[in-house]
């Protein structure tokens, strides 16, 4: 949904970081909503665990694995003697060590403090800092000094 709705996406993202608490909280309604359906539910790709948050754990640490759901019929009462366990499908597993180098270490949610985790701390961005937001990696990228130069000539005697 969002790389095929891109407006939706970014009308997202403004939301996530003008009115992170409210994103969260929202989520958390309607995880309860589909827990309570029936929906929601631990499988061979993840472990729902309840409590005052609900969380979606992946059941292998590292690989997180891209739901695929029409929130159409998920966040609706399950009509009586429909099956609910093909209302939410599986689609590619990602590796989250893919991105390591690049900052993304242990990613996560403190629902209660309303913060996104990354690399073991809260993600600092908002709507303030949008502009010049960095992120603390490691490493910092190398950026080169002094003037870039090309050139289009093409090398004599060839055509």
């Amino acid at each position: 949904m969002m790389a095929s709705d891109p407006g939706w996406t970014q009308a997202l993202g403004t939301a996530v970081l003008n009115q992170r608490p409210d994103v969260m909280d929202a989520v958390q309604r309607e995880r309860r909503l589909a827990m309570s359906y029936g929906y929601l539910q631990s499988g061979p790709y993840y472990n729902v665990v309840g409590g005052p948050y609900i969380q979606i754990l992946p059941v292998t640490p590292g690989v997180i694995v891209v739901p695929r759901y029409n929130p159409v019929v998920v966040f609706t009462r399950p009509r009586p003697g429909f099956a609910i366990g093909a209302a939410i499908s599986f689609g590619p597993r990602v590796s989250i060590g893919a991105f390591v180098p690049f900052g993304w270490r242990a990613p996560a949610f403190n629902w209660g403090a309303h913060a996104v985790i990354i690399d073991n701390r809260p993600w600092e961005r908002g709507w303030v800092n949008r502009e010049r937001y960095e992120h603390p990696n490691a490493a910092p990228v190398r950026r080169f000094e002094g003037p870039r130069r090309e050139s289009h000539e093409h090398e004599r005697g060839r055509h």
